[in-house]
C-alpha cells in the first residue's frame, strides 16, 4: 500500500504541471458600436474562475493555456473563444435580437421586452415543464429576482403566498393581485402547471398605472396555452411520478438521553424508570408519524389550428400523498382547460378561456405549538411502544378501562386498523401524545369544484385600432366535513362528547372590461395609446 501512495505522489507534479500551466491574457469587450461594456463577465469555460469588466470594459485574469473563455452580458449573446497562443483580446458582443424581441404581457396588452420600462420577470412554459411541481406557484421559487413564495402548510394542496419586493402597507392586503388571461382570482390552485404559457410578475410602482392602488404588492399575470397555428394538430400526453420525503428529520432525545435529562432536572427517579419502563423500548417518532409518500400528475390534451382559429384542450388529474404515514393527509384534484379563438372577419375575432376543477382533500391537525402532529413527533417521549396488543395492554391501561367512572366518561383508547392500542404515556402528562392519537382523533375532509374563465371579442374597425370586450367569471362550492370521536389518551387529551361541524359556501364573481389600443410603427418610431373602463 505504501509503495502505491509514493507512486501517487510522485506522479502529482507532472500531472499538475500539464493541466496548471497558467497565462496571463487581456483585453476589453464591448459592443457593436465600439461601446464598452462594463460589468460583462469573463470566465473560464466549466470552472468558477472568471472576473468582471471596469468601466472601460478591460478585464486581465490568469488562465490555463488550453482554457477556453466564456464571455456573457445580460442582452447580448454569448460569446466563446479557445485561448490557444493570443493573449490579448478585443471581444465584440452582439446583441441577443430574440431576447430584446421577446414579448411581455404588462396588462392589457402586449409589448416587446426592450419597450418595457417597468421591472418585469418572465417564466416561460420550457422554466416549468422539467420541474416536479405540483402547484404554479413553486415554478417562481428561484426563477424570478425579488420574488418569495411562502408556505405556511406542508398539507398536500394547501396555498402559496408570493410576496413581491416584501411587504407594503398601502392595502389590505400583502399578497400581490393575481390574473389569469386577464380574469382576477385570488388563488392558483386550480391550474395544472401543464397549461401555463408564461407568468409575468409586474415589480415595480408602474403596475399601479392600470391596477390602481390595490396593485402596491405587485402583479402577476398568467397566461395560459393557446393553439398552434399549424396544418397539423398536436396530441400530447405528460406523466410525472415523484416521490416526497421529509426534507429534515427531527433530532430528538433517544431513550438513555431522555432517562438521563430527567434524572439530573429532578422530574424522576432512576428507581422510578426502573419500575416503570421495560429497558428496551427506544421509539422513533419521526419513524412512526412519516413515511415516503407518492405524488402523480397526468396530462392528456390536444393542440392545433389554422389561419381562421385555434384550439387548445387539456384534461389533468393530480394525485397527492402528504408525508404523514396513512392516508389522512391526501388531496386530489381533476382538471380541464379549454382555450379557443376564431377570427370570423379581418376586422372581427372572438374567444374565450375556460377553466373546471372538481377537487377533494383530507388533512391531519397542524395546530400551532400545542395540539399538532408535529409537536407530538417533538415532545413524545422515547420510552412509550409504538403500539400495545389487546392482550398486551400495560397494567395502568388495563386498571383505566375497569374503573366504571372512566368507562361512562371516554369511549376507549385508539387502536390502528389491525385492533392494536396506540402507545400511551405513562411517564408524562402533557397535551403531546402519540402522533397518530393525534392524527385519527379528528377526520376532516373537503370538497368542492370551480368554474373560472372569460369570453372576449375583439373589433377592429380601423388599421392599428383594436377594441376590445372581455367578460369573466367565476362561479364555484366548496365543503367541509370535520368529525371528533370519543376517545382517551390522558387527562388532558381526551374527548368525551361528539362533535361534528359541517360548512358549505358559493361564490360568485364577474369582471367585465373593456378597452381599446391604437399601436402605430413607422419603423424608427413605435407609439401606443390604451383606453379603457373595468
Amino acid at each position: 500500500m505504501l509503495t502505491v501512495v509514493l507512486c501517487f505522489l510522485m506522479a502529482l507534479p507532472g500531472l499538475a504541471a500539464t493541466q496548471g500551466t497558467q497565462v496571463r491574457i487581456s483585453g476589453t469587450v464591448v459592443d457593436q458600436a465600439g461601446v464598452a461594456l462594463p460589468g460583462a463577465y469573463v470566465s473560464v469555460a466549466g470552472t468558477k474562475t472568471g472576473i468582471g469588466t471596469g468601466i472601460d470594459g478591460t478585464f486581465s485574469l490568469n488562465v490555463p493555456a488550453n482554457a477556453t473563455l466564456l464571455i456573457t452580458y445580460v442582452g447580448f449573446k454569448t460569446v466563446e473563444i479557445p485561448v490557444g497562443e493570443q493573449r490579448v483580446f478585443n471581444i465584440v458582443m452582439e446583441e441577443d435580437a430574440k431576447l430584446l424581441d421577446d414579448l411581455v404581457v404588462i396588462g392589457y396588452g402586449v409589448q416587446r421586452k426592450s419597450d418595457v420600462t417597468g421591472a418585469i420577470a418572465k417564466i416561460s412554459t420550457q422554466d416549468i415543464e422539467n420541474r416536479s411541481v405540483s402547484r404554479i406557484e413553486e415554478a417562481l421559487q428561484g426563477k424570478t429576482a425579488g420574488v418569495q413564495i411562502v408556505t405556511t402548510s406542508g398539507a398536500p394542496g394547501k396555498g402559496m403566498d408570493i410576496r413581491v419586493r416584501g411587504i407594503s402597507s398601502n392595502s389590505n392586503s400583502v399578497n400581490p393581485i393575481i390574473l389569469v388571461d386577464g380574469l382576477q382570482v385570488s388563488d392558483l390552485g386550480y391550474l395544472d402547471p401543464n397549461n401555463i404559457e408564461s407568468i409575468e410578475v409586474l415589480k415595480d410602482a408602474a403596475s399601479a398605472a392600470i391596477y390602481g392602488a390595490q396593485a402596491g404588492n405587485g402583479v402577476v399575470l398568467v397566461t395560459t396555452r393557446t393553439g398552434k397555428k399549424a396544418t397539423d394538430g398536436k396530441i400530447f400526453y405528460d406523466f410525472q411520478y415523484v416521490l416526497n420525503d421529509l426534507a429534515k428529520v427531527p433530532e430528538v432525545m433517544n431513550a438513555t438521553q431522555y432517562m438521563n435529562y430527567m434524572v439530573e432536572a429532578g422530574t424522576f427517579t432512576q428507581q422510578e424508570f426502573d419500575l416503570k419502563y421495560d429497558g428496551k423500548t427506544n421509539t422513533n417518532w419521526s419513524d412512526i408519524a412519516f413515511e415516503t409518500s407518492v405524488t402523480q400528475r397526468h396530462s392528456l390534451g390536444f393542440q392545433g389550428g389554422n389561419e381562421k382559429g385555434s384550439l387548445f384542450t387539456s384534461l389533468n388529474y393530480l394525485s397527492q400523498d402528504g408525508i404523514v404515514a396513512g392516508d389522512k393527509d391526501v388531496y386530489n384534484r381533476l382538471s380541464a382547460q379549454v382555450n379557443a379563438d376564431y377570427q370570423i372577419k379581418k376586422w372581427l375575432k372572438i374567444g374565450m378561456t375556460a377553466s373546471l376543477e372538481k377537487w377533494d382533500m383530507s388533512t391531519v391537525s397542524e395546530s400551532s405549538e400545542y395540539g399538532s402532529l408535529l409537536a407530538a413527533v417533538l415532545c413524545m417521549d422515547p420510552l412509550t411502544p409504538n403500539l400495545y396488543k389487546p392482550e398486551n395492554l400495560p397494567a395502568f391501561m388495563k386498571n383505566n378501562q375497569s374503573d366504571p367512572e372512566w368507562a361512562t366518561s371516554y369511549n376507549d383508547y385508539l387502536k390502528n386498523k389491525n385492533g392494536d392500542y396506540y402507545g400511551v404515556s405513562q411517564f408524562v402528562t402533557s397535551e403531546q401524545v402519540h402522533p397518530m392519537i393525534m392524527r385519527d382523533a379528528t377526520d376532516s375532509k373537503s370538497w368542492g369544484a370551480n368554474a373560472l374563465g372569460t369570453f372576449f371579442i375583439d373589433f377592429m374597425p380601423l388599421k392599428n385600432l383594436t377594441i376590445t370586450s372581455k367578460l369573466g367569471y367565476r362561479a364555484g362550492y366548496s365543503n367541509t366535513k370535520t368529525y371528533g370521536g370519543l376517545y382517551y389518551a390522558n387527562d388532558m387529551v381526551y374527548r368525551n362528547q361528539l362533535t361534528l361541524s359541517r360548512n358549505s359556501g358559493n361564490n360568485l364573481y364577474y369582471q367585465w372590461e373593456n378597452y381599446a389600443n391604437y399601436n402605430l410603427n413607422t419603423g424608427k418610431h413605435y407609439f401606443n395609446a390604451m383606453l379603457g373602463i373595468s
